[in-house]
Formats: structure tokens, C-alpha cells, sequence
């Protein structure tokens, strides 16, 4: 899991117009790391399954992709750059069978075509995506362009849509500041995008820290969470309710150390990594909240247990000694990138040659859990050996592995 660093401006001026909650925020503190306990993380993880995705030449091989899931359809873009351009294909594959219904590239300027890709959701088996232009187009599941559901002001170009399940609609600023002032962090909308509420004005930073491959936000039906950039709180809106949980760790990465860190110049990326933080990794399922943070430059994995704000955490240091089920799990953690939530499950991807090493030699100390888990490799591996035939060894090892994992409720 490495860290990106992005930087861009824009003008945010229309979005103080909207109207602030009157809530009072509900405010906590949470030590970091908490407990260090492999036992107690893994025996949380109620399952790990294996999607039995058709693999492709479009994305069986990809470094990073996006990823969204509806009732019926799953939903991947899949990106890739060279030196001069950024190209993405979204590609959909039915949910029950795992079988590919459809591909294509969607970069370009052309009708149903998109520039700079910022986010995506689906919706009623469709798929939306939003690109820097502020416009979200609709695609259905034979990838075909369905039209132009909406297009932002000029002034919210490159906002980042996120769809709930009460039909409404949640902005967030993907941009960077140059201004310490505060903005709002999160806008409300109704159903035609009228925004109706802001939330958590908070000052943001001049740089962008993005680690992992995950959003910094997620929807769980219409309850938000969202880490912002350089900063150490987890925000939660449900409702017009704002709570901010302080995430205390020995040397935070704080907007304030940030600017300072400006005024010297241009902010290098080994400016910030001696600063602890860094929050992203973030997903939810089950009654956990899972995120991931780097202490004394170690990637730690937290799971925050939302009843009770118990923390239970691993260091993702090293590769383990494979002796019991614990170390099969908390290393299967280590090498994954956690890639999308829905609040209901973690999906993440996992190299074929790391999966292998974890599952195949080791049966003794399978439970059932990792024997199904096993089992179920076994049939991807199987749909899929006639094009996997086709790889050399280096690709067979890189071929990904998608994985669908609970959390305990």
C-alpha cells in the first residue's frame, strides 16, 4: 500500500452559499494504536470469498481500477497512463455468474466519452461516472452511454459524487487549497442535486495525501464517513448530525503543519511521511470500521468497533511465519489493497501468487472459513485456467484476485 501525492487548485467560492447544519457535533478521542492483537483482528474477520470473475486482457493484469457493485451488475474502471495520457475502460460483469458482459474505453471528447476521471457509483444496475468537467454520464451494463444525468457549475468542477440509498446525493471537494480558511468538507443534495446543507467547515490542506487505492469516503446506506487530507479525525454524518472522532497518534499530520511545511517552499512528499497519520484504508462492515495509518513509518491496520469505539490493531511489518490460521489471515491483510466498500462488505485485490502461497501447503491449519476460502480459489483458478495458460510466469503471478470479505456483526 503506497501513498499518492496530487496537487491542483480551484476556486470553492458557490459552496459557502449552502446552508450549514444547526446541529451541535458530537466529538470523541481515540488512542492509537490500541490494542496490538493479531488473535483478536483475525477471529473479527467472519469471511474471506473469492469473486469468480471472468479474467480478461482488460483488467486481469491491471495496477489500479475502481470499483462498484449493484443488485445485479459489478462495475470496474480500470486506468492506465503513459506520458502523455491517461486512458480508462469501465467494464461490467454480472454479479451472480461472474461472467464479463461488457468492455470499453471511455476516454476521449466524444459523445458518452469522458476526460479525467474523479468518481463513480452505480444505481439501479446502472453505472454513473464523473469526470473534471463536472458532468456525470450514465452507462448501462452493455457499457453503452445512456446520457448526461447532470453537469455541475463550473465553480464545482472536479466534485466527487457519491450517491445514499435515500436517493440523495453527497459532494465532496477532491481538491486541495491554497487557503487555510475554513470550507465545507461535505456538501447534502436532494434528488436533482440542489444542494441543500454543508458540513464540517474545516480548514483544508495544500496537498493531497491519498494512500492506498480506496476513497476517502464511503457511504453505508445514508450514514457518510470520510478522512480528509493531513488530517487525524474520522468524520461521520447521518442525518444533519456531524461527529468527529479525534484520532490521537504520537506525531499527527495536522492542515496547520502542513501550511507551515509550505512556507519553506514546495511541499516534498518526505516532508510529510515523518509525520504519523497519513489515515486512509478506509471501509466498513460488519459492526467494525477498518482504516489504515502509519506510526514511526509502520502501516498499521485498526479495526474500530462502532458500539463499543474499542480499537483492535495490526502492523502490516512483515511477511509471517504461516504456523496457524492468525498468521494466514493477518498476512492475507498485509498484501492486499483494499479497493472499495459498501459498508456491508470490503472488496480488495490480492496477486495470484500471493493467494497461492497463503492457501495451497498449508491444510493442516486451514479452519473452515480459509477452507472455503480455498475452495473457492480453486474454482477461480479452474474457470480461468485455459486463459491463464496463455500468461507467462510473471503475469500468472500478477493476475489479480478479487475478494469480497465480512467483518463480523
Amino acid at each position: 500500500m503506497k501513498n499518492k501525492l496530487s496537487l491542483t487548485a480551484i476556486a470553492l467560492a458557490a459552496l459557502m452559499t449552502a446552508c450549514s447544519s444547526k446541529n451541535e457535533a458530537i466529538t470523541s478521542r481515540i488512542e492509537l494504536p490500541g490494542t496490538i492483537d493479531e488473535d483478536a483482528f483475525a477471529a473479527n474477520v467472519e469471511s474471506i470469498s473469492v469473486m469468480n470473475l471472468e479474467m480478461g486482457d482488460d483488467w486481469t493484469l491491471a495496477d489500479g481500477f475502481n470499483f462498484s457493485v449493484d443488485k445485479n451488475y459489478i462495475y470496474m474502471r480500470k486506468y492506465s497512463h503513459d506520458a502523455v495520457t491517461s486512458r480508462s475502460r469501465i467494464i461490467c460483469f454480472d454479479q451472480r455468474s461472474g461472467k464479463k458482459i461488457s468492455s470499453r474505453f471511455i476516454s476521449g471528447r466524444g459523445p458518452g466519452e469522458i476526460s479525467d476521471f474523479v468518481s463513480m457509483y452505480c444505481f439501479d444496475d446502472n453505472l454513473f461516472v464523473t469526470d473534471y468537467t463536472g458532468i456525470i454520464r450514465q452507462y448501462d451494463h452493455n457499457c453503452s452511454f445512456v446520457g448526461k444525468l447532470h453537469e455541475f457549475d463550473e465553480s464545482l468542477s472536479g466534485i466527487q459524487v457519491l450517491r445514499l440509498s435515500n436517493g440523495k446525493y453527497a459532494l465532496f471537494s477532491k481538491i486541495i487549497s491554497h487557503s487555510d480558511s475554513a470550507k465545507p468538507a461535505v456538501m447534502l443534495t436532494d434528488k436533482s442535486f440542489n444542494i441543500k446543507s454543508s458540513h464540517f467547515a474545516v480548514p483544508q490542506a495544500p496537498v493531497g495525501l491519498s494512500p492506498g487505492f480506496t476513497n476517502l469516503y464511503y457511504a453505508n446506506n445514508d450514514t457518510i464517513r470520510f478522512f480528509l487530507s493531513c488530517d487525524n479525525h474520522l468524520y461521520t454524518l447521518y442525518g444533519d448530525t456531524e461527529q468527529t472522532t479525534e484520532l490521537i497518534v504520537p506525531n499527527p499530520l495536522t492542515v496547520e503543519k502542513a501550511y507551515d511545511e509550505a512556507k519553506t517552499g514546495m511541499i516534498l512528499l518526505n516532508n510529510l511521511l515523518k509525520y504519523d497519520g497519513r489515515f486512509g484504508h478506509l471501509c466498513e462492515s460488519g459492526r467494525f470500521v477498518l482504516f489504515g495509518y502509519e506510526i514511526n513509518s509502520y502501516l498499521h491496520l485498526t479495526m474500530l468497533d462502532k458500539r463499543t469505539n474499542g480499537i483492535i490493531s495490526v502492523i502490516c511489518a512483515s511477511e509471517h511465519n504461516l504456523n496457524n490460521t492468525t498468521d494466514i489471515v493477518i498476512d492475507l491483510f498485509n498484501r492486499q489493497k483494499i479497493i472499495y466498500t459498501d459498508g456491508k462488505f470490503i472488496y480488495a485485490k490480492c496477486k495470484n501468487s500471493d493467494l497461492t502461497s497463503l492457501l495451497e501447503g498449508h491444510d493442516s491449519i486451514l479452519d473452515e472459513r480459509l477452507k472455503k476460502t480455498q475452495a473457492e480459489y480453486r474454482a477461480y483458478m479452474e474457470r480461468n485456467a485455459e486463459y491463464i495458460k496463455g500468461l507467462d510466469d510473471d503475469e500468472r503471478d500478477a493476475a489479480n484476485v478479487l475478494l469480497k470479505i465480512k467483518l463480523k456483526d
